[in-house]
């Protein structure tokens, strides 16, 4: 405990100089495990990794956290979830970019050849609208002969050829009107009205004044 004590507790330092260390080693445990490697780089390797092993062990039995590690760890961490992120956003604006491009594509996007398929000529949009605006076989032409056509109910009232049409009945009613009028005319003219008049009713109301006999329709 009292060595671990001595140990500072200062953070590593990446840039902190070399120390060139000579120690005669008497600790019977140390000694042992150091002569059962070859003396020279095998052995000076084992002793270093030893040492350091040494020297975390007592600086974290005393208590001391080595915030810079810790950083390092840190910086290291947030390195790779950048990179990480980084090559997401690559890998993800180039999706979008390719699947934008199969439909916006001027040259091989799906849109601008489905548009072009619907206004070109003889496209999609002008059959349709010559199937439905243009010609005789058109709906709207077809829809038009049939409410307003020569076969429709319409026309046929219309008609002055068909003998129960609008035409026909009030040509009949025009000439009734003309028929009478000249009848009533002709009696007038002649004087003969009285025999055009209509019968007097079976008797007279109570208190009603008395009808003259023969009272004309143009009284």
């Amino acid at each position: 405990m009292e060595a671990a004590a001595q140990v500072t507790t200062k953070p590593a330092n990446e840039n902190s100089p070399a120390v060139r260390l000579a120690i005669f080693i008497t600790d019977p445990e140390v000694a042992h495990e150091l002569q059962q490697r070859e003396d020279g780089p095998e052995r000076d390797a084992f002793a270093k990794h030893a040492l350091r092993i040494g020297v975390l062990a007592l600086r974290h039995a005393s208590g001391a956290l080595d915030a810079q590690s810790i950083q390092r760890e840190g910086e290291r961490m947030l390195g790779a979830v950048r990179d990480a992120l980084t090559a997401h956003t690559s890998q993800t604006t180039a999706s979008i970019a390719r699947l934008l491009g199969g439909y916006l594509d001027p040259a091989t996007g799906s849109l601008p050849q489905r548009l072009e398929r619907l206004t070109e000529r003889d496209g999609e949009i002008e059959s349709l609208l010559a199937k439905h605006l243009d010609g005789d076989r058109s709906t709207i032409a077809q829809t038009l002969a049939s409410q307003v056509g020569q076969e429709s109910a319409l026309f046929k009232l219309l008609s002055p050829n068909q003998a129960d049409g609008l035409v026909a009945a009030l040509s009949c009613a025009f000439l009734s009107c003309t028929v009478r009028s000249c009848t009533v005319l002709s009696l007038v003219t002649t004087g003969d009205i009285m025999r055009w008049s209509l019968p007097a009713p079976a008797g007279p109301r109570r208190g009603a004044p008395p009808r003259r006999r023969g009272a004309s329709l143009l009284s």
